[in-house]
């Protein structure tokens, strides 16, 4: 926070700085003779001396409470106290906190040689181990230092109007000025080509970006080759995708050609990045416990001019640090300079909860309920691979559930499975209970859900709340708690890859 003075002489600044409800301060580092305290939701500035034509520098922490305690409004306000022989308050400037969710990011970094400037063939291989879900928003990218840009394939289904339907692959550069599609729908592998050339593409940067739609297979290696379209002249750059599962040739498309401006000939190195990237982190909803479990491998080779292989050296593997280290793994095998890198390995996939053919489902979707506690779990139709495919991962938000870490059993958003008596919480999860969608409180008792065998000679699994040991049981369509019993042993839970 900079206090300035645009007066002749000194003034004394005593101000209040309220914060959203819920949000905290802390750290102080004052200035100019000024104390800082905090209060609640409030920061009080007191007795700041600021010089004539000066200012003064106070910096401090805002500490963001969890997801169940977020505020609806975000905003800041700044007040003068009023105090004795304070200056007049000529102006105030508060930036907007646009607040983002958190999720583990997974890296494997391999830098080129030094005097390796450019390379005629980039081949980076990507194997995602397993399927996350439909509506998971997993990315997996290849980011390209020396050219500016990424390409790879996300996990998500999405129908994109004429663009076509399912999983898709994007080449990006950034500042890129145009572009030539690849592979035509009319090839018959995937919905064919289509790029974007502006201002702000889709991933809001300037550039050039170039979108296939192409239903990859888990545990199937794809080969993203990036090289000159010579074709086009210098400064244009394609990328081919080549199924290369155990060695064979399969199918194989261009996403697009894309071009960058200038003469270059070669593909401009520096590093490349392989990382996984969880993009619900743009949702302030979204909490490291949120994030289906997604594995993959990642590989790097290219060629010189000459055609000859570019040595390169271990790959450097790491996850940031937005959430602790269990929600990470990371390795390289230096034998095959392959790195694999897990993202929630104590999580499942994003998939479907199921009881008697049919599957849970938040009624009224992502939200806690007008009243809170309304929205009722309940069962109600599976989607099917053919009603993803036409309508998208996301029209099915409200059945689709990662077994978390943390044993919530939870839907996009943090919105988590709760046993629910009104107002009498105290008694939430004894038999009777009803069981409804409310956001995910850390160590909530009433969240927590334990995996259990079921009876002897049934099926299924049962869903048990850890905290009183009653089961969830169906009743027609609505759910309710009940003593654990082959009634009730009728669960079939998502594991590491999605399956239908």
């Amino acid at each position: 926070m900079t206090l300035t003075n645009s007066g002749s002489s000194n003034a004394v600044a005593n101000l209040n700085v309220v914060l959203p409800s819920g949000f905290s301060a802390s750290g102080f580092n004052a200035a100019c003779g000024a104390t800082l305290s905090s209060s609640s939701n409030q920061v009080t500035l007191t007795n700041a001396t600021v010089p004539a034509s000066g200012k003064c520098v106070f910096t401090f922490n805002i500490n963001i409470p969890p997801v169940n305690q977020l505020p609806a409004s975000n905003t800041i306000t700044i007040a003068s106290s009023n105090a004795a022989n304070s200056g007049a308050l000529a102006g105030v400037a508060v930036p907007s906190i646009s607040i983002l969710g958190r999720t583990p990011g997974l890296y494997s970094d391999t830098w080129f040689p030094s005097g390796v400037n450019g390379v005629a063939v980039l081949d980076m291989f990507v194997t995602p181990m397993n399927d996350p879900g439909p509506n998971s928003n997993v990315f997996w990218s290849n980011q390209m230092g020396g050219l500016g840009g990424y390409t790879g394939l996300q996990s998500t289904e999405i129908v994109a109007g004429a663009e076509g339907v399912g999983k898709q692959f994007l080449f990006s550069l950034w500042g890129a000025t145009n572009a030539q599609a690849g592979t035509p729908a009319s090839a018959g592998i995937g919905g064919g080509s289509f790029c974007t050339v502006s201002g702000t593409a889709t991933d809001g940067s300037a550039g050039v970006q170039c979108r296939y739609h192409y239903d990859w297979q888990a545990g199937h290696t794809y080969r993203f080759r990036v090289t000159p379209n010579a074709s086009l002249g210098g400064g244009w750059f394609k990328t081919n995708v080549t199924d290369v599962t155990g060695g064979n040739v399969g199918d194989s498309f261009d996403i697009g050609s894309i071009f960058v401006g200038g003469t270059a000939t070669l593909v401009p190195t520096t590093y490349v990045s392989q990382w996984v990237e969880y993009f619900d982190w743009n949702s302030k909803r979204t909490d490291c416990t949120s994030v289906p479990y997604t594995s993959v491998q990642f590989s790097i080779q290219a060629q010189s001019a000459s055609g000859s292989p570019v040595n390169l050296g271990a790959a450097n593997v790491y996850a940031n640090s937005s959430c602790p280290s269990s929600f990470a793994t990371t390795g390289f095998n230096t034998s095959t300079k392959t790195s694999t890198e897990i993202g929630a390995p104590q999580a499942s996939a994003q998939g479907l909860v199921k009881a008697n053919g049919s599957c849970l489902t938040a009624q009224q979707g992502e939200t806690a309920g007008n009243p809170v506690g309304s929205n009722n779990a309940i069962l109600a139709s599976c989607p099917t691979s053919a009603s993803v495919h036409a309508s998208g991962g996301s029209k099915f938000a409200p059945q689709l559930w990662v077994m978390a870490s943390d044993s919530t059993i939870q839907i996009e958003n943090s919105y988590c499975l709760t046993a629910w008596n009104g107002s009498n919480n105290a008694t939430a999860g004894s038999a009777g209970s009803n069981v409804v969608m409310l956001t995910c409180a850390a160590g909530s008792s009433n969240q927590q859900w334990t995996v259990a065998p079921g009876s002897a000679g049934s099926a299924g699994s049962q869903l048990v709340l850890t905290s009183s040991g009653q089961c969830l049981t169906p009743n027609g369509s609505s759910l309710t708690l009940a003593a654990c019993s082959a009634a009730n042993s009728v669960w079939a839970v998502p594991g590491k890859s999605f399956s239908y």
